[in-house]
């Protein structure tokens, strides 16, 4: 840490800035990096705010403090923005190309589960979620949900599942009976299942 306080502000300021860009476009996708990988990926956007800061200080020929106060300001603005559209955008459409080019499937994350549930590019429409002991829950549809502090689901990097369950299918329901108090004047009732009691994991998306 001392090191890091002994370099130049800009440079500082570029790692911080790669720092927090990295962390928003790989959110979630972070586990199965290497120490080189990480330095190696906040770098890259660190670049993209050197480059910015750079132009803005060639544009303005000043030296006063304000100067790199806003060509900083702007630097990690510009990296921000780079790391929300790598991850909705560019990283999807990349892995495509690597997919046609390489004629391989892997997309570098640890499992099948993380693949589905970080693809970006498709919504959710209905989640349905099997029990060891043969219980089946489902919530569905998704979006009634989608404007609650958890969103419509939450998916644990464990395997574990938060949900809003709207149907219950068991030995005395096989047919499936509606989940009374899930939503009601209270507010509305999220339910967490651990990892170790699911069974199947079904997910509906379009």
């Amino acid at each position: 840490m001392s090191e890091l306080l002994q370099l130049s502000f800009q440079t500082q300021v570029m790692l911080v800035s790669g720092y927090i860009s990295y962390s928003l476009a790989y959110s979630g996708w972070r586990q199965n990096h290497s120490h080189f990988d990480t330095s190696f990926i906040i770098l890259c956007f660190g670049s993209i705010y050197l480059a910015i800061n750079l132009l803005i200080k060639s544009l303005v020929e000043s030296d006063h403090f304000s100067v790199e106060i806003i060509s900083s300001l702007v630097g990690i603005t510009s990296t921000v923005i780079a790391a929300v559209l790598w991850r909705n955008y560019f990283r999807i459409f990349s892995f495509k190309i690597f997919r046609k080019v390489m004629k391989g499937v892997d997309d570098n994350l640890i499992s099948a589960f993380d693949s589905v549930i970080n693809d970006v590019s498709l919504s959710h429409s209905e989640l349905f979620v099997s029990l060891n002991n043969g219980t089946c829950y489902e919530s569905y549809p998704l979006g009634q949900f989608n404007d609650l502090p958890n969103g419509p689901c939450t998916y644990g990097r464990d395997g574990s599942i938060a949900m809003y369950i709207t149907r219950i299918f068991d030995e005395h329901s096989p047919e499936g009976r509606h989940a009374k108090g899930t939503i009601n004047e209270d507010g509305h009732r999220i339910t967490i299942i651990p990892a170790d009691q699911i069974r199947e994991i079904e997910i509906r998306r379009r």
